[in-house]
């Protein structure tokens, strides 16, 4: 299935578009709610995932850092962690929160002119958890082009996103308007062939996309279990969850 964004006809209702106030309102109040967060529950597997793909343990950025969930556990293989976030509130916290770590270089706001996390040349991993469903396609393009423009040679990204997700599962209409938006606040879905060639498109070498399921671990009873299920009734259940790992073409 290819990139999807467009509207969501629903039985006559239209799809509300977000404005940039409305999502930095929307995740500030998000940002109370920690137990939400996908790097608290994911995140050491994300990281398990795709360490045989990092080269050096210099610098890693986690771009649209949330509340710092993510960056924790970076700090741990890393001589240095920095976030990058779309929430004034988010970025205080991660401050707040990591502040007792020796290696870890700060938060700042994404498109902060006085931002500074890092050279190129140092960092080792910039990850993005999670941060690319949320986009329009202007936006995309801009998160794109500056995660790009921070790679070196030996850099690698890591972007994860729903797997063809069907957005319509997930709408709440708004009472006062009738409008209907994702309960996540996600605008686009990505296959994994239209997030690898998106990915293409913006000068990313796409080292591999994979498809997995985060809430599954990836040994032990229920692991096998669910082989031997898929052996014995010849089902292969979707995979929820894609990561692509990207380096500067």
């Amino acid at each position: 299935m290819a990139e999807k964004t467009e509207d969501l006809a629903m039985e006559g209702f239209k799809e509300h578009r977000w404005t940039h106030e409305e999502i930095g309102r929307f995740w500030d109040f998000e940002s109370t709610r920690e137990h939400n967060y996908y790097s608290l529950k994911h995140g050491r597997a994300i990281y398990k995932l795709v360490q045989p793909y990092i080269k050096n343990d210099l610098m890693a950025i986690d771009y649209g850092c949330g509340q710092g969930h993510m960056l924790s556990i970076l700090s741990q293989y890393f001589k240095g962690v920095g976030g990058l976030e779309f929430s004034p509130e988010s970025v205080k916290n991660v401050e707040d929160s990591l502040k007792h770590l020796n290696n870890f270089i700060g938060a700042k706001l994404v498109g902060d002119i006085h931002e500074q996390l890092g050279v190129s040349g140092d960092i080792s991993l910039l990850t993005c958890i999670e941060v690319i469903e949320h986009m329009y396609d202007e936006d995309l393009e801009m998160c794109l082009d500056n995660i790009l423009a921070r790679l070196n040679n030996d850099s690698v990204a890591i972007f994860t996103t729903p797997n063809d997700e069907d957005r319509s599962n997930s709408m709440i209409m708004d009472p006062s308007t009738g409008e209907l938006f994702h309960r996540w606040q996600h605008v686009r879905s990505f296959s994994k062939t239209s997030l690898k060639s998106k990915l293409e498109s913006k000068g990313f070498e796409v080292l591999a996309v994979l498809e997995t399921d985060f809430r599954v671990p990836n040994s032990g009873p229920l692991i096998l279990l669910a082989k031997l299920f898929r052996k014995l009734t010849g089902k292969s259940a979707k995979q929820p969850n894609l990561v692509a790992i990207a380096k500067k073409r």
